[in-house]
């Protein structure tokens, strides 16, 4: 017989109240509040031992060094990392036994790899669907929101940069944003069934970018790489997928990279097209098999309560929005949007 402690599989409990939940998205708000406080000590403080470095050696141009784009993406990447794993680590034990969290997170997926092989182009349908979202955004505001930010990007000639860029945009970022948002926030938000907790995942997922046009590719993906981990009883397949997808977009950048700007239309035109009509009947296929797929017995992707459908409302949205916590994460996203918005359209020279 296992004991509580070793038991990865347990029995939602029913017995739970609206306060509960409450108080439950509260714990999961204030671990999101949390991620970002790490994520901005982190910069700060990297940045003051920079200015201080910079000190050292007589020089004053401390904003030169500090916006060089080389030093940001290191700084970025650090920062990122950090705060990712801390705020997972910090959701999980805030809302249950870490270890146990942990082992449910990651146990093995029941899908083959014929079929996650079926989900890459399927994701990259939902990429390209989301570019042409973006750029018909683009077309009615006049602004894509991040004319002016210091996005991280290859640079020829480069190779350390290069390097750093690759391990955090291909392959540290995408596996520490699954934690976070597919496992720790995700958890977070099942009180009302597994529908609530991936929409809501993929919602700050989306609003963790900082800016619209990354939101929307953040948030289509968010939904189906959540609902891929809830049928495949593990959080591996959205961290295969993230990684494919992200490194798919570093090869893109690179073949891209050298072309005029008439062949580069031309390519992504034909890109998108294909990937749409070619990745949706892999997505097509793929939902097909999802949906006559039972979900894996783990308790890590099970509500912490069974409501029915007429109880979920005051389980869900009824109950997050009374969490202050939730309120002041969401007020940190949407400050960040606002910023990169209004920064978009100011010419700042340092």
């Amino acid at each position: 017989m296992q004991t509580e402690e070793t038991n990865i599989i347990e029995t939602p409990q029913n017995n739970l109240s609206p306060h509960d939940a409450a108080k439950y998205y509260n714990r999961t708000g204030g671990a999101i509040c949390i991620h970002y406080a790490i994520l901005y000590v982190v910069q700060i403080i990297a940045i003051i031992f920079i200015c201080i470095a910079v000190a050292m050696t007589g020089s004053k141009k401390y904003m030169q060094i500090i916006t060089d784009p080389s030093v940001m993406l290191y700084l970025t990447a650090a920062s990122y990392v950090i705060a990712n794993i801390a705020g997972t680590i910090i959701a999980l034990a805030f809302n249950g036994k870490l270890k146990n969290s942990l082992k449910g997170m990651f146990m093995r997926s029941g899908f083959t790899p014929a079929f996650m092989a079926l989900c890459v182009p399927a994701a990259m349908c939902i990429q390209a669907i989301s570019i042409v979202l973006q750029n018909l955004f683009v077309l009615i505001t006049g602004s894509s929101g991040m004319e002016n930010m210091q996005m991280p990007e290859l640079m020829p000639g480069n190779t350390l940069n290069n390097v750093v860029y690759v391990l955090y945009v291909g392959i540290l970022g995408p596996v520490t944003e699954e934690l976070l948002f597919r496992g720790a926030v995700m958890k977070g938000f099942n009180f009302a069934g597994q529908k609530f907790a991936v929409i809501f995942s993929a919602l700050w997922f989306a609003l963790f970018h900082g800016n619209i046009m990354q939101g929307i590719i953040a948030f289509l993906l968010g939904i189906f790489f959540g609902y891929l981990n809830i049928k495949a009883g593990s959080i591996m397949p959205s961290v295969i997928l993230h990684i494919t997808n992200n490194m798919t977009a570093i090869l893109l950048e690179a073949v891209s990279s050298s072309m005029s700007d008439k062949t580069l239309d031309i390519f992504y035109t034909v890109y998108i097209i294909a990937a749409i009509i070619l990745g949706g009947i892999c997505l097509f296929r793929a939902l097909s098999k999802l949906k006559n797929n039972p979900s894996k017995e783990n308790s890590f992707f099970e509500p912490e309560c069974c409501p029915d459908k007429d109880s979920k409302k005051k389980y869900g949205l009824r109950a997050a929005v009374k969490s202050p916590f939730l309120w002041i994460a969401f007020a940190i996203y949407m400050l960040l949007i606002i910023s990169n918005i209004i920064i978009s359209n100011i010419n700042i020279e340092i």
